[in-house]
């Protein structure tokens, strides 16, 4: 083809559309398209969008090879073409292009190589005695479609395409066999569609010939997936409440443990509070026994003063070891009620402090009281808070060092007063400290030789009185203990309450008075002073070392032995 415009030529073969690239004749019709005769049909081609149409034996040629230059126009407008079989004449403005119906019918479904009936209980839809929907069960999902295109005519020039949406992914080509086989199709819904090429090689729109759906095995149905879940649930509940058993069980087990060892643990502190209690009975059963043996064998000689009064203090001293052990008793029991009345703090204090002067002159401490300018009252059991004071009180003697300090102090505030005990102890180590209160614990120190109920009766005393016991201490600086209690009787509302102010109990009398000695004697059974004690040891004279931890014990082997030597 030339263009006049650009002067270039173009170049038509079969790829281009033309039936043969052999050209025998050429005619021009009105419109401007151009008749070809070639050895495969005539083609026609449409200059204006640039197509190609060819026609052959099926459009009614007399065959499809022309013979050579063998065509012409006529005067009545026709076109001839002459061939080895004869000549065609026709009107070219007659042939008109006519779009393909595009109709296809599914002529029949094979399931398993058998043809599926209109009757079959599969079939759920139908279109002119065809089948157009089924539900099948899942053996029988092996599928053939057997289509047909209604275009008898123009079927030799046209191509067709199937698509099974659902499982193809890409179109099936096809020109002449026309079915569409499948073999074990899963469960779902399939749409199987066609289309079709014009006469000039263009696709056509799909059709949807059939609707399958194919249901799924017993064991991948709805309900079966519900089962599934049941199953997997309860096997979950299962797993979880053996396990949950397990734990609880290893729970129960390790908090057997826990409390059997916790048992042996008390078990154990109470053998040894009484073990170190038989002890401690035993030093002042001594003191009073022997004295009063070598009363009865010296026979009111001049010496019975002193071994008499000897085992007097040492049988009040085991009277108060009993006291504090009926202490501890009413403490663990909760059997002691609380006799309220009101108190004077600072005489309560002043009282217990100067208690403990003589000792605190033994010692050579700094021995001090800091009380409020105004008398400071509470409500409360007297007795109670004499005796945690007295515990805290000795127990900071027990652990100051000669020459230290030792400080009570009352502050009042607006709604409660606070009693503090300090001193320049060795102190408590902080991982002591939150235990210090349980009973028969006994701290790891050089001075400890309690029973380790003090602190648990004082810190029980202080809670039956809505208050709090704390303790503040580092180790080589000291220790602080803290009494806060609450100010008026609200919280003793419910107990009778005594106005009146009360005295000192008989039962701190008895404990103040079983407080060890703390003094060395001589010869004369006097005190030694420092410079003595120098000029005992500075001597020519033979020496015996009397190894004792009770003082008072102590006095009376050096007396013993003294009457020997």
């Amino acid at each position: 083809m030339f263009n006049r415009k650009t002067g270039t030529y173009k170049k038509y073969t079969t790829q281009n559309g033309l039936s043969s690239n052999t050209i025998l004749r050429l005619l021009e019709d009105k419109d401007g398209n151009l008749w070809m005769s070639t050895y495969h049909g005539i083609s026609r081609y449409n200059p204006k969008n640039n197509t190609f149409r060819n026609f052959g034996v099926t459009d009614g040629l007399q065959g499809n090879q022309f013979s050579w230059n063998a065509g012409t126009k006529l005067s009545t407008g026709e076109f001839i073409f002459g061939g080895l079989n004869g000549f065609n004449v026709f009107y070219p403005e007659s042939i008109k292009d006519k779009k393909n119906t595009g109709k296809f019918l599914l002529n029949d479904l094979f399931v398993n190589n058998q043809s599926l009936p209109l009757s079959s209980p599969y079939v759920t839809g139908k279109k002119l005695e065809m089948i157009t929907a089924a539900e099948l069960p899942y053996e029988k999902s092996a599928l053939s479609f057997d289509f047909v295109y209604l275009d008898y005519v123009n079927s030799e020039k046209i191509s067709t395409a199937y698509f099974l949406e659902g499982w193809d992914k890409n179109w099936n080509y096809t020109t002449k066999d026309n079915r569409a086989n499948y073999s074990r199709l899963t469960e779902g819904t399939y749409f199987f569609k066609v289309k079709t090429t014009d006469v000039f090689g263009n696709w056509t729109n799909e059709v949807t010939l059939a609707t399958i759906k194919i249901l799924p095995p017993w064991y991948r149905t709805w309900w079966a997936y519900t089962f599934y879940l049941i199953c997997a649930i309860a096997a979950i509940y299962v797993y979880v409440n053996y396990h949950k058993n397990k734990e609880r069980l290893r729970y129960e087990i390790k908090l057997a443990r826990m409390e059997h060892k916790k048992d042996k643990e008390h078990a154990e502190k109470q053998f040894s509070m009484f073990t170190y209690m038989a002890h401690e009975l035993r030093t002042p059963l001594s003191l009073i026994i022997n004295p009063l043996k070598s009363a009865i064998e010296r026979k009111k000689q001049s010496e019975d003063d002193l071994d008499l009064n000897l085992a007097y203090k040492n049988a009040k001293r085991l009277l108060s070891l009993t006291d504090q052990l009926l202490l501890f008793r009413k403490a663990e029991t909760d059997l002691d009620e609380l006799k309220i009345s009101r108190i004077n703090l600072n005489a309560l204090c002043r009282e217990i402090y100067e208690s403990f002067t003589q000792m605190a002159a033994a010692k050579s401490l700094n021995y001090n009281f800091i009380e409020e300018k105004a008398p400071t009252e509470i409500y409360g059991d007297y007795e109670k808070i004499e005796i945690t004071l007295f515990n805290l009180i000795s127990n900071a003697f027990k652990f100051t060092p000669n020459k230290g300090s030792i400080t009570i102090e009352i502050t009042e505030n607006v709604n409660d007063v606070s009693i503090i005990i300090s001193d320049t102890g060795s102190g408590i180590n902080e991982n002591d400290i939150d235990t210090i209160f349980e009973k028969f614990k006994q701290i790891q120190s050089k001075s400890s030789n309690g029973f380790g109920i003090g602190l648990y009766v004082a810190k029980y005393f202080v809670n039956k009185h809505h208050g709090q016991l704390t303790c503040k201490s580092k180790v080589g600086e000291g220790t602080s203990f803290i009494i806060t209690l609450p100010k008026g009787n609200s919280h003793f509302a419910e107990m009778n309450i005594n106005e009146n102010y009360p005295h000192m109990s008989p039962l701190v009398g008895e404990l103040l008075e079983g407080l060890p000695a703390q003094n060395m004697y001589d010869k004369g059974n006097k005190p030694l002073q420092p410079e003595n004690i120098q000029e005992e040891l500075i001597s020519t004279k033979k020496v015996l070392l009397i190894v004792e931890d009770n003082p008072e014990m102590n006095h009376y082997l050096v007396r013993l032995f003294l009457k020997i030597i």
